[in-house]
């Protein structure tokens, strides 16, 4: 697995704790007593996907935002939209923490997901695997508080997802939507 060299290029400095998520939080080791100059990492609000690539082909060519909000210590609640053959779908999951920090599984354990915080402020790589109809996919978005592409963090999301294996032609930049409107018929 990639996450040793590649996670550890893309850490910031000092230890980061997610805000209400406990110890082992989304985005690095945590000490109950936080060395000087570390801060507390908010994942809670809403993040734009600026960049994304996924091993099921994408269908469309517009994102919506995510929004996450911190249960408890070990569930963080995600919610999106997702436009699929002209119709809208809300989709919302829980996330529940794992014993190794930033990771999480959902669908029972069947997915799972990384939560890592990037250099460049604001901004997150969100890498997630599980079944998909009759095999599995893979997907690893650049998450970010506004919908510019920070070219910093493009660089360093375009350094993980060829580490994870994925082609970087397939990297796509999507056009930001704040609302979903269903096709006409």
């Amino acid at each position: 697995m990639c996450r040793g060299a590649a996670w550890g290029c893309l850490r910031g400095s000092g230890g980061h704790q997610v805000e209400g998520a406990g110890r082992g939080g989304v985005a690095g080791e945590v000490e109950e007593r936080r060395p000087p100059g570390s801060r507390v990492f908010q994942i809670s609000g809403k993040w734009f996907i600026t960049a994304f690539v996924e091993t099921e082909g994408h269908t469309g060519d517009s994102v919506f935002p995510v929004t996450f909000s911190v249960l408890s210590d070990t569930h963080v609640w995600a919610s999106t939209t997702h436009r699929t053959r002209g119709f809208c779908y809300n989709v919302d999951v829980v996330l529940e923490k794992t014993s190794r920090p930033g990771t999480y599984t959902a669908s029972r354990g069947k997915t799972h997901m990384d939560v890592e915080e990037l250099p460049a402020k604001d901004h997150l790589v969100f890498y997630c695997e599980g079944p998909f109809e009759a095999g599995r996919f893979r997907t690893a978005k650049l998450l970010s508080r506004n919908p510019d592409v920070n070219p910093e963090a493009l660089e360093a999301f375009k350094k993980f997802v060829q580490c994870k294996g994925f082609s970087l032609e397939d990297v796509f930049t999507p056009e930001q939507t704040e609302s979903c409107k269903p096709e006409s018929d």
